[in-house]
């Protein structure tokens, strides 16, 4: 038996081809385990000594694909360092699909699987003293009911990985209801890719960001979303919802005509990031 079973659907590609490079990943050497939370694979309805075993290991640490696995790096936008950033992304880590728990579908994705398309001048990888960092700190998050990525195992290697001192190489493989962040919008908004933003649109990707807004549905993550960074545009929510921006002030100039558009209208006119927030918009964290 695998250790995860996976659905054989990636439910992030059917997002568009502008927000994912499929990427194979680069294999951790002479891998081994570190730690197993063998309460989340209970959790999940896992057999927890499927982490055990050597076919996890080889999974967790790139040097094999089990059947439905489709490794993909997804990009975005955001700020960084208090500026726009037109083209960031998933320096060092691959979305491998959706895996069937007991609980429902949730993403596997990990994290220090080498160089992708969006890496920039980074090596791809992930050291173990910051894995186990997240190890532990996903475990207790969850354990206090803040919702959170959860990783059901770490492997290390001997491998040398440059930073601030020589660390050693490690992989985290985690999990969580959806991987989609905010800079997704932001990317397909600000790269001028009309014909992505019906995907981008879609309930399905609205219900999936809701999750990380605690107690928001769909409606008022996206107003959520449109209020703290105007220059994302779309189609407005259907009045009437909760959360629809009519019922809470106006997002932007267009905002009376019942869609909400950007503060900066020459940057989008022009295709380009802003290069910094509009005043009274903070970014989410």
């Amino acid at each position: 038996m695998t250790a995860y079973p996976l659905a054989g659907t990636h439910r992030f590609a059917k997002l568009g081809p502008a927000l994912r490079t499929a990427r194979r990943p680069t294999p951790l050497p002479a891998p081994c385990g570190e730690g197993q939370s063998l309460a989340l694979a209970r959790e999940m309805g896992f057999y927890p000594d499927g982490l055990q075993g050597d076919e996890a290991l080889q999974t967790f640490t790139g040097h094999q694909l089990l059947p439905g696995m489709r490794p993909l790096a997804s990009v975005y936008s955001a700020h960084q360092f208090g500026h726009g950033a037109a083209q960031l992304g998933d320096g060092r880590t691959l979305l491998l699909g959706d895996l069937v728990t007991v609980s429902g579908p949730r993403d596997i994705q990990r994290k220090g699987a080498g160089r992708t398309p969006y890496s920039h001048m980074g090596d791809g990888r992930a050291v173990l003293r910051s894995a186990i960092r997240e190890f532990l700190c996903s475990d207790a998050g969850h354990a206090r009911g803040i919702p959170t990525s959860q990783a059901p195992g770490i492997t290390g290697s001997d491998a040398p990985v440059r930073r601030e001192e020589i660390q050693t190489a490690a992989v985290v493989t985690r999990v969580a209801p959806g991987f989609t962040r905010f800079g997704h919008v932001g990317h397909v908004s600000c790269s001028g890719l009309p014909g992505e933003l019906n995907a981008v649109d879609c309930p399905i990707f609205w219900r999936r960001l809701s999750r990380a807004v605690a107690g928001c549905d769909a409606a008022a993550t996206r107003a959520i979303m449109l209020r703290r960074n105007p220059w994302v545009v779309g189609p407005a929510p259907p009045p009437g919802r909760s959360g629809d921006p009519a019922r809470q002030g106006p997002v932007g100039p267009g905002a009376a005509a019942g869609r909400a558009a950007p503060l900066s209208i020459t940057a989008r006119a022009k295709r380009t990031w802003p290069t910094s927030r509009p005043t009274g918009t903070p970014g989410l964290k």
